[in-house]
C-alpha cells in the first residue's frame, strides 16, 4: 500500500505563516493514521476491540500468575520490556509465564523455544497468545 503525500497551501498570511487550511480540510489517507489491515506484518495500527480486551485480560492473568505486587492492567504498558527496566521481570518469571502459558492457553513450551523474541514485550506476548489460541 503506498501512502499519498499531504500538500498545504503556501500562501502567506499576513503574520508570514504558511496557511495549513487545506491540510485541515483534507482527508488523509488511511495509512497517515496507522490503519492496517489485520496481518499487515509489522503494521501498528489502531487495535480492535477484541485486541484491548484479551491485553488486559492478559495483563491481569499475568499479575495473578506471577503475584506481582503494586501494579494493576493500567499501570503496564503495552510496549514495556518485560525483563529488565521494563516490568522487571527475570529468568524464573520467564519459566513461570511457559508454565502457565501451557496450563491456560495449551501452548506447549517446543512452541515457545522457536519464537523467543515474543518476549520482548507485553504487546508481542499478548499478541502471539491471542495468535495460537485464535481469539
Amino acid at each position: 500500500m503506498q501512502c499519498s503525500s499531504l500538500n498545504y497551501s503556501s500562501e502567506k498570511k499576513k503574520d508570514g505563516q504558511a496557511s495549513f487550511d487545506r491540510l485541515r480540510t483534507r482527508k488523509a489517507p488511511a495509512c497517515f493514521f496507522g490503519k492496517f489491515q489485520r496481518g499487515d506484518e509489522g503494521a501498528r495500527g489502531i487495535m480492535d476491540n477484541s485486541v484491548v480486551v484479551f491485553r488486559t485480560e492478559f495483563k491481569r492473568n499475568l499479575i495473578e500468575w506471577l503475584q506481582i505486587e503494586n501494579k494493576t492492567p493500567e499501570d503496564m504498558h503495552d510496549d514495556e520490556p518485560l525483563f529488565g527496566n521494563g516490568l522487571g521481570l527475570d529468568s524464573l518469571d520467564a519459566v513461570e509465564i511457559v508454565i502457565m502459558l501451557q496450563r491456560k492457553y495449551n501452548i506447549h513450551q517446543k512452541d515457545i523455544d522457536t519464537r523467543r523474541e515474543v518476549f520482548a514485550t507485553l504487546a508481542t506476548l499478548s499478541d502471539y497468545v491471542q495468535e495460537k489460541i485464535g481469539r
